[in-house]
């Protein structure tokens, strides 16, 4: 009978036993699984901690390559992106070109005006640059510059002698006149003469006034060109988009390599530090007691499957009783807009719950 009421003791301690230890294995895969427990909860609204920096391009283009990802922290001046340059660079080129084209051409037209006898070229190779190209055009302009200055010395020589000829043969006519005298033929000799000496003056003339014409016309279109080209200098060095500040980088919608930006579009936002999105609320002293400064928290909203890394960046008194509460997230690249609803978890580590519960037992059982 004895052996009968011990076995009846038995059987319920080792149930129990058995029951306890599957419970404090069931608690202990449970808090290997998901080691944080919340608790608290409270709602507030999202808004900024400081005035984010838009950055945007004043011409826009073809995204050829961006060098920050989304949410990464750039220094100033680091590059966040870069333009295709292909169209821009062509159209560079092609100003560049008709600059240098308009330009040694004005330097042979003002030579020809002044009336020197060769086309020196040095000086504005040195402010133009060389290259075979410019080389190539320098030579094209020197040798219409040598023929237009030897068509004019033939023609002005071929007169020349016409003209000499013609005041031989007046003064042969005048010597001849004073036997037999022929007004008649002295007087066309003279006035062929005039004629021939008009045509010779005229030659001067009117090449004055066609180099004065092309200058005219020329100078204008070579000074509009070398603003075309600074312009375009300009906007090359402009393709790259630098960080004027330093801070948190979140690219706008759309913004990838290939997108097509439209001039003045927003790139992105920089976030400076203080500037991650926050959210502020009251909690009266009994629950604020329970949270500590740079405790985790999770910020949860319907349009995020997972919730989002914050945690307590401050908490401080306030006039009515309650503590000013301070979230911040730990993703700054969110982008969740401000004024956006939230539902704020504070979690904490199960150890650290376990202590803090077995801290006044802990006290009571420690010996004096």
């Amino acid at each position: 009978m004895l052996d009968r009421a011990k076995r009846n003791y038995a059987a319920p301690f080792w149930t129990c036993l058995a029951a306890i230890v599957l419970f404090a294995t069931g608690l202990i895969v449970l808090l290997y699984q998901n080691p944080r427990i919340s608790l608290l909860a409270f709602e507030g609204r999202l808004e900024l901690g400081a005035p984010a920096v838009l950055i945007s391009h004043p011409v826009g283009g073809i995204v050829d390559r961006i060098k920050t990802a989304d949410g990464d922290w750039a220094e100033v001046n680091q590059i966040l992106l870069e333009f295709d340059d292909t169209a821009l660079a062509a159209a560079h080129k092609l100003n560049e070109d008709r600059w240098h084209a308009a330009t040694v051409r004005l330097a042979r037209l003002r030579a020809e005006l002044a009336g020197e006898e060769s086309f020196d070229l040095t000086a504005l190779q040195n402010n133009i640059g060389s290259s075979a190209a410019i080389a190539d055009l320098f030579e094209r302009q020197a040798a219409l510059f040598r023929t237009r200055a030897q068509t004019r010395a033939a023609r002005t020589k071929q007169l020349d002698e016409q003209i000499a000829y013609l005041r031989n043969q007046l003064a042969t006519a005048e010597t001849e006149a004073a036997a037999s005298p022929d007004p008649e033929i002295i007087a066309e000799l003279e006035q062929e003469l005039t004629e021939t000496e008009a045509r010779r003056q005229q030659i001067g003339t009117d090449f004055r006034q066609a180099i004065e014409a092309e200058i005219a016309d020329l100078d204008p279109l070579q000074r509009d060109l070398a603003a075309q080209l600074e312009t375009t200098t300009r906007q090359l060095d402009a393709l790259t988009v630098a960080a004027p500040v330093a801070g948190f980088v979140r690219w706008a919608d759309g913004i990838a390599e290939g997108a097509v930006v439209a001039a003045d579009a927003t790139l992105a936002e920089l976030l400076p530090k203080g500037a991650e999105p926050v959210v502020r609320f009251a909690l009266p002293a009994r629950q604020a007691a329970e949270i500590d400064v740079g405790q985790d928290v999770e910020i949860r909203h319907d349009d995020q499957q997972t919730p989002l890394a914050g945690y307590i960046r401050s908490v401080g008194p306030t006039t009515d009783m309650k503590h000013a509460v301070t979230v911040a997230l730990r993703a700054p690249e969110t982008r969740l807009p401000a004024g956006t609803t939230v539902r704020i978890v504070v979690t904490t580590d199960v150890t650290r719950l376990l202590r803090d519960l077995a801290a006044p037992t802990l006290a009571q059982a420690r010996p004096e």
